[in-house]
């Protein structure tokens, strides 16, 4: 669908489709859909942070009418979530406001019916089952002019429909993605697909995902190469992987979502135990890069003031001593803070005209150091201004 609307017969006029996943919309903190998105768009497409748009470009090209959000997955987060945004969109959409939702049928169903409310003035667009007829035809169109394994029978499985459970599978998307994945591209025998498992469209799909993993992998294998940077580098261990899936399944069933977000797994799965284990790792590896830091910090103001009587050895152990403590309060700090709820961000690296900034905060760190190095210890100072200002009186007598 997205594909359709950016394709040749967009006209220039027309707003740009935008795919956005609903699961990040908390409808309670941005209760007007365009508010949330004026927020998102900024994040997931970072070209509209550029300065020569201004500071709102994504809400001024919301406010226009230029964007048309494609909301994804309404049947991917929990039930009560799903009322809230179906109530959010009936209250704050405003006359000529447009938007896509994307679900499956019997959560959308399900969803209405605990909102006691439809989508005022919304079009419900549900898929036609897939002809036999198209569904050979796709499948056909896939295959290589000379097939591997005789696909006969399953021409004949399909015209006739004398397979319940092929019948029903192929007739969706997804069936013929599954069927084209594990008996297509790995070039495998279609023999099951008019088996036994055939005849019962459950079984049928359950078998066609316990073989999903291993003819994914098997399809891909890895590259070396840099300019293939959807390839895997490693060889994956379906079985493993299978292990790993599973796990990540279950977790996302408990926190009853479909939405496998890699920047929320964190929270998810790592137990407060585990958290608190990472934070005294942070605290260690803080401590020990800030003594570092501190003790060369210190063993260079102790080098830039040895007129001043400052010991070299002094200088570099208060340095360390300061810094140890100062890195693990940080790490510690970062390690018990919020990362494990962040969401990705955006983050400019480029250099130009930032060159003077960043000299300036260097200059000002080091000037820190230095401070702190010829400070912490004032008998010495005194010391040897209590002798300098001897000699200087002893000569004027």
């Amino acid at each position: 669908m997205l594909l359709h609307l950016v394709g040749p017969s967009r006209d220039a006029t027309d707003p740009v489709p935008v795919l956005v996943p609903v699961n990040g919309w908390d409808t309670a903190a941005y209760p007007r859909l365009h508010d949330w998105l004026a927020t998102r768009l900024p994040r997931d497409y970072p070209a509209l942070n550029a300065p020569q748009f201004g500071p709102d470009a994504a809400k001024t090209l919301l406010d226009h009418g230029h964007i048309l959000p494609i909301l994804d997955g309404l049947d991917e987060i929990p039930k009560q979530a799903r009322v809230a945004v179906i109530g959010a969109l009936n209250r704050r959409l405003n006359q000529g406001d447009q938007f896509i939702l994307t679900s499956r049928f019997d959560e959308f169903a399900e969803a209405v019916e605990q909102a006691g409310d439809v989508l005022t003035a919304a079009a419900v667009i549900s898929p036609a089952p897939i002809a036999p007829a198209d569904a050979e035809n796709y499948l056909r169109i896939c295959l290589p002019p000379v097939p591997h394994h005789d696909w006969t029978p399953i021409w004949a499985a399909l015209q006739t429909a004398s397979h319940a459970g092929l019948s029903r599978l192929a007739g969706t998307a997804l069936g013929l993605w599954l069927i084209r994945t594990v008996y297509i591209t790995p070039a495998t025998d279609p023999a099951p697909l008019i088996g036994h498992l055939a005849q019962q469209e459950e079984t049928l799909r359950a078998h066609l995902f316990n073989h999903l993993i291993a003819a994914v992998i098997d399809s891909r294998p890895p590259s070396d190469d840099p300019a293939e940077h959807f390839r895997p580098r490693i060889a994956w261990n379906p079985d493993r992987a299978r292990d790993h899936l599973t796990y990540l399944a279950g977790v996302l069933r408990q926190h009853s979502t479909y939405d496998l977000a890699w920047w929320q797994l964190a929270q998810h799965t790592i137990p407060h135990t585990g958290r608190r284990r990472a934070a005294w790792r942070a605290g260690l590896v803080g401590g020990l890069t800030g003594g570092l830091a501190g003790g060369l910090a210190g063993l260079l103001a102790s080098m830039l003031g040895i007129m001043l009587g400052l010991g070299l050895r002094t200088g570099f152990y208060g340095g360390l001593a300061f810094g140890l403590i100062g890195g693990f309060v940080s790490g510690l700090t970062f390690g018990r803070g919020t990362w494990f709820t962040e969401t990705p961000g955006y983050a400019d690296l480029h250099l130009p005209g930032r060159t003077t900034n960043l000299t300036k905060h260097l200059r000002n760190a080091l000037a820190k150091w230095l401070i702190f190095g010829l400070g912490p210890w004032p008998q010495n100072v005194d010391t040897s201004c209590h002798a300098a200002s001897r000699t200087l009186s002893d000569r004027c007598s």
